[in-house]
């Protein structure tokens, strides 16, 4: 929970700070949106498990876009996260809150945008569930954070500040905790989030 209010207060702090700096830019096009979607996520085994596959989850949050100079912006993100993977045997839930931050381009007049940057999930929790049996509490069992890149794409709808995003999330640490003996494992985390959103702000109208 401390590692959590951390990073939040970090996140509002440098949000903040950043918005005061670009004042006369804020006035004219800041937008604050809100978004839910699913995640289409899985694990990257090292050494490889048995029967891998895709699990899907929900993904719901929030987020600030602040322009910063002709189609660029820098937006920021904070959001609940469910990911995890199934495999043969199981299941494993891992739940997230991931803190993003995004350089974004805007594609003048288009309604589409690119964006890509860092992202850092606080985990909240990890439940193991075998195949017919009960789900256990596996948290101590893996780190308390997971840093990570997002790329991805979305599209403002003309005339309603309605968007539709995808974006792909790469898994850059391991996740699993490197104490009991499991050193010689790497657990990746990926996923695939499609979310659609609302957004607010003297910028919305301006895609």
């Amino acid at each position: 929970m401390k590692k959590l209010l951390l990073v939040v207060a970090v996140f509002a702090i440098s949000t903040g700070a950043f918005a005061q700096k670009k004042k006369e830019a804020s006035k004219q096009g800041v937008t604050f949106g809100i978004q839910a979607g699913i995640n289409i996520s899985s694990v990257s085994f090292t050494p490889s498990i048995t029967g891998n596959s895709s699990l899907v989850g929900i993904n719901a949050g929030g987020n600030v876009n602040i322009p910063v100079s002709g189609g660029f912006s820098v937006q920021g993100e904070a959001a609940f996260s469910g990911m995890g993977s199934k495999f043969t045997g199981g299941t494993i839930n891992l739940n997230y809150i991931p803190v993003t931050v995004l350089a974004k381009y805007n594609f003048s007049g288009s309604g589409f945008s690119l964006y890509a940057g860092p992202q850092l999930g606080v985990l909240m929790s990890a439940k193991s569930k075998p195949t017919g049996g009960t789900t256990t509490d596996v948290k101590t069992s893996f780190q308390s954070t997971d840093f990570a890149g997002a790329f991805g794409a979305e599209y403002q709808i003309t005339g309603i500040p309605l968007c539709i995003s995808a974006r792909y999330q790469i898994g850059f640490s391991n996740v699993l905790s490197t104490t009991g003996g499991s050193a010689t494992s790497s657990w990746k985390n990926n996923c695939f989030t499609a979310t659609v959103g609302w957004r607010f702000g003297t910028g919305t109208n301006k895609k």
